[in-house]
């Protein structure tokens, strides 16, 4: 039995809870990115970023970043290619388990965002969703899984304030909405 999953098939660790057999997590994780990107376009603008993109590029040394006018470059999602406060977002989705040290990476994602901008940041919630540890493949390793108060921890010690924080009661990820504090 598996333990994580006390549901799962032993051989497939994404397989989840019971209610998710037939379901291709993948499919909707991507139908999940796309809307919520066209979404916060609609609403911020485009002057964001997608660390991680559609086409989850989760390669450890070079991310897949999504511009918010649509341009597709690679860069390193824990040292991006933008200036100090220059840009009004970062979303990412299911991304931020892949990069190695979340407090160092989260303050990098605030370094570039300008003061009122937004870090949107999607998680797999490691008490239902873990990875298996014992791969070390590109792409698979996530060495930095977090429950939601793990992540909520981290982001306490940060110069951020948590507008929402939504566990979505789905036994897989969960959601955090951060503002860069707008100092007087």
């Amino acid at each position: 039995m598996n333990k994580i999953y006390p549901h799962a098939k032993e051989e497939s660790w994404w397989d989840g809870p019971e209610r998710f057999k037939f379901i291709n997590r993948c499919e909707v994780s991507r139908i999940q990115t796309e809307t919520l990107m066209r979404t916060i376009k609609v609403l911020l603008g485009d002057n964001g970023i997608d660390v991680g993109g559609p086409t989850f590029g989760h390669i450890l040394k070079s991310l897949n970043i999504i511009k918010g006018d649509g341009v597709d470059i690679i860069a390193n999602g824990a040292k991006l290619p933008y200036d100090d406060e220059s840009l009004d977002y970062i979303f990412s989705y299911h991304t931020l388990e892949h990069i190695p040290n979340t407090e160092q990476v989260l303050k990098e994602w605030l370094r570039v965002v300008k003061r009122g901008g937004y870090v949107i940041i999607v998680i797999p919630d490691k008490r239902y969703h873990l990875h298996d540890p014992n791969n070390t493949k590109l792409g698979e390793w996530a060495p930095e899984e977090k429950t939601p108060e793990e992540l909520y921890g981290i982001i306490e010690k940060l110069n951020a304030d948590i507008l929402s924080f939504n566990t979505r009661n789905n036994n897989f990820d969960f959601e955090f909405l951060i503002k860069k504090e707008i100092i007087v």
